[in-house]
């Protein structure tokens, strides 16, 4: 092999890694990986992660992603379980990533196969110290079942919105100014703006039909 021939990557910009990792409570998993978003591909439980050794953040599981904004990059990222040992799975690097689930079903038995939705949309905004519940478990109203998946956008170009499965102090997510995260779960969370002033926010809901 020529030792001076130098390899240039196929793209300069764009790259992917996947990391697996088993993760033991009290103790901290560290990679050594650079690039801007990170999606958790796989998940047997919620956890806590931080980037370039900041502060820990909590993560819901399967499905959370998450990208810095402008030309921030971190270097570093860290791991640790919460109560239980926790297996993961991930994509770290510098890529544009949104998840595509597609289910093939022939045109005569679609209605069997496929259960009809219902989207549901708001409130807009957040107050100051406010919580908003989203109630998943078909409590909603006439005419909607379990939710099937949440998408919530923080439109903040500063504040961080936070998540709860249970008031008041469970919190297991955040959402990061000018970010949206998509989860599938029918459980009832809630929203909590920790901020002093008013969120503005999107929220959509896709129910199956009662």
């Amino acid at each position: 092999m020529d030792l001076n021939q130098t390899q240039v990557p196929a793209s300069r910009g764009s790259f992917i890694e996947r990391r697996k990792l088993d993760l033991i409570p009290n103790r901290t998993a560290s990679v050594n990986v650079y690039g801007r978003v990170f999606y958790c591909n796989a998940a047997t439980g919620p956890f806590e992660m931080n980037f370039n050794d900041g502060e820990f953040f909590p993560i819901v599981g399967r499905g959370v992603e998450w990208a810095l904004v402008g030309d921030d990059r971190y270097s570093r990222l860290q791991f640790r379980a919460l109560a239980e040992s926790t297996s993961i799975e991930f994509y770290a690097g510098n890529f544009a990533f949104h998840e595509n689930v597609i289910t093939v079903a022939s045109i005569a038995s679609v209605t069997q196969k496929v259960a009809k939705t219902r989207v549901r949309w708001g409130p807009f905004a957040i107050e100051a110290g406010h919580s908003i519940p989203l109630l998943g478990n078909g409590a909603v109203g006439s005419g909607y079942g379990y939710r099937k998946s949440l998408i919530v956008t923080n439109l903040d170009p500063d504040l961080d919105l936070h998540l709860y499965n249970l008031l008041p102090a469970n919190p297991v997510a955040m959402i990061f100014p000018r970010q949206a995260n998509v989860w599938e779960t029918s459980a009832d969370i809630f929203l909590y703006n920790p901020n002093p002033t008013t969120m503005a926010i999107r929220i959509m809901e896709i129910f199956y039909l009662e």
